[in-house]
């Protein structure tokens, strides 16, 4: 390091480091506000959370803290067109990236692991040495983190090392160094490679367990399975996909040197691998209607102080059940979310769920808790010419008047129950001008 100025300029062109200080502006934005809002929803449904759940919070904090401890060194120094902290605010980049990037891949892992158990071996001895309650996840959790601690704390104190990449604007572990590789072969292997086989073989074997065992009773039960299995994979495959093209690309260059590979190229997977913070979140979203259904009407609420959508009248609820709507299950199925018949209700009389942490098999299809729910029974008394429900997020009663839709007439009091799945029957007999009103639940 002869030349200190020289050393920590950045290596690409200028146009290069905008636009990737740019991208790597909005990857940052948008993950801290996904990842807030994964918090967020785990906070509110925090009383009724499952075992299982509390990975996603990990998950959703190792995100964050990237977004917010390690990108900001690197955007900062793209703008400025070199490296702004010297090498100890690169011994420190380089240590909180590696860390936070362990500890997501050995999460990964876990919740392959332990939904194999659950799934491949709920009967046996193996599933009784870890029962995944609330404390041996936490356990998991801390064990994760402190084997990540010591793979990243390594280069730190003398194995490996961490310095500037080839574009001179962010730092990570010295892979150009053939003269000891060791370190990177290692981390690449136990720290890549390992937990990713790990996960294929846990999730092929669940697959093939859904599939073929008939002990998994019935459609919706394997459609739940189908859902959570599609969820872990989802996250795994989205990790590779960020993350492989980095390590394979960092592999190669301790082994054999990429010096004549431009360094403009090496900022491409660079880019790629930051990319994963976004990921989850998504796959949340996308795929788990239950985290939906909490942003949509519980998130959104509590950030602006409005809820999604209003809760449906009596003739949108006799229209969906008489036939109006092309999916009658799909709607009855938002008819329960727009009725807020959550397990955090104030009376015990709604909840749906089994809120005992300790139960490893509890009664309720949760993000990744396959059990179902116990079926429950539930009246609304709507009331002429006021329908009075129960309001679950305030625990008080709130009167909805129906007067220009429905006039004088008179109402009976319709008797429900809330089915596995979320699904609603309702029989509802209405006289009068109810008949006559067929509206659609959104």
């Amino acid at each position: 390091m002869e030349n200190t100025e020289d050393y920590f300029k950045s290596n690409v062109p200028t146009a290069v480091d905008i636009v990737s200080g740019l991208y790597l502006t909005i990857v940052g934005i948008l993950s801290i506000t996904l990842n807030v809002c994964v918090l967020a929803a785990c906070f509110i449904k925090r009383h009724g959370m499952r075992p299982m759940e509390m990975y996603i919070v990990f998950l959703a904090f190792i995100d964050l803290c990237m977004c917010v401890l390690a990108y900001p060194f690197v955007v900062a120094s793209q703008f400025s067109f070199r490296w702004q902290f010297g090498m100890t605010g690169c011994i420190w980049y380089g240590f909180m990236g590696s860390l936070l990037a362990y500890s997501n891949i050995y999460t990964l892992g876990m919740i392959a692991a332990v939904r194999y158990l659950k799934t491949c071996h709920s009967g046996s001895e193996v599933i009784a040495c870890f029962v995944p309650n609330k404390t041996n996840i936490k356990r998991s959790v801390c064990i994760a983190f402190f084997v990540s601690f010591l793979w990243s704390i390594s280069p730190v104190i003398g194995w490996g090392e961490y310095d500037l990449e080839p574009c001179g604007t962010s730092c990570t572990l010295k892979w150009y160094d053939t003269g000891d590789s060791s370190y990177v072969i290692c981390t690449f292997l136990f720290n890549f490679v390992l937990p990713l086989v790990a996960i294929v073989f846990g999730y092929s074997r669940i697959i093939s367990k859904i599939n073929s065992d008939s002990t998994i009773v019935g459609n919706t039960s394997r459609f739940a399975e189908r859902r959570l299995t599609k969820v872990g994979i989802s996250a795994a495959v989205c990790f590779l996909v960020t993350w492989g093209p980095y390590a394979t690309f960092s592999v190669i260059e301790a082994c054999n040197g990429t010096h004549h590979i431009p360094a403009a190229l090496k900022v491409i997977p660079t880019l790629f691998a930051k990319s994963n913070t976004l990921c989850n979140p998504i796959i949340y979203y996308l795929i788990v209607r239950r985290f939906r259904n909490i942003v949509k009407h519980d998130v959104l609420w509590w950030i602006f102080g409005k809820r999604e959508g209003n809760l449906p009248t009596i003739s949108s609820i006799h229209g969906v059940l008489s036939g109006t709507r092309s999916s009658p299950s799909r709607s009855r199925r938002k008819l329960a979310v727009r009725m807020n018949l959550a397990k955090d209700s104030s009376s015990d009389r709604y909840k749906l769920d089994d809120e005992d942490e300790n139960d490893a098999h509890a009664s309720t299809v949760s993000l990744f808790n396959t059990s179902p729910q116990k079926q429950i029974g539930f009246q609304m008394v709507p009331r002429d010419p006021t329908v009075t429900t129960v309001d679950p997020y305030k625990g008080k009663e709130k009167s909805h008047l129906y007067r220009d839709r429905l006039g004088a007439s008179s109402l009976k009091a319709p008797v429900g129950r809330v089915c596995h799945g979320g699904m609603t029957m309702i029989d509802i007999k209405t006289t009068g001008a109810a008949n006559s009103d067929m509206a659609n639940v959104e």
